[in-house]
């Protein structure tokens, strides 16, 4: 996102008295975190930074929202299994499904940043790529996305 401030003021502007906006942030790096996903991330945030996008972190996103005049903001946090790994039924296949989420994520995101914003070549992204892969898959157990939420009202009247 290029102007977090311009969004939530058209948010807050097209929002009558007493409306509600959330935003969700689901964290693309994972916790804990390998030796390649620490450097993946930090290849992103630099390919975004020098396409001229900002990297905002979930927890910016209260005072961006204060700041374009909305009230009561409040944040609810979780976390999404990334694998097999929980006891649940329902954990275990939302684990797998999330973790195939982030696989197939994983180049998409990455192309734009390395190749425009760095000059990687498409090669070089694809190996970072694949050598992540099978960092998740290989080493995913008990591999967690975080998950923070904000809801912020425009006040009423």
């Amino acid at each position: 996102m290029r102007d977090w401030p311009g969004l939530l003021g058209q948010v807050f502007t097209a929002l009558r008295p007493g409306g509600m906006v959330e935003i969700t942030d689901v964290g693309v790096l994972l916790s804990p975190m390998g030796i390649v996903g620490g450097e993946y991330g930090a290849f992103l945030k630099a390919g975004f930074e020098a396409l001229g996008r900002t990297v905002v972190g979930a927890q910016e996103i209260p005072d961006l929202l204060t700041a374009e005049g909305f009230v009561g903001v409040a944040e609810r946090r979780g976390r999404i299994p990334v694998g097999s790994w929980p006891v649940q039924p329902q954990l275990k296949e939302l684990g797998r499904m999330w973790r195939e989420c982030v696989l197939a994520g994983l180049e998409g995101g990455a192309m734009a940043a390395l190749t425009r914003g760095l000059g990687w070549s498409r090669e070089e992204v694809e190996v970072l790529v694949g050598n992540l892969r099978r960092e998740v898959v290989e080493r995913g157990g008990n591999r967690v996305s975080r998950v923070v939420s904000y809801t912020a009202s425009k006040p009423a009247g």
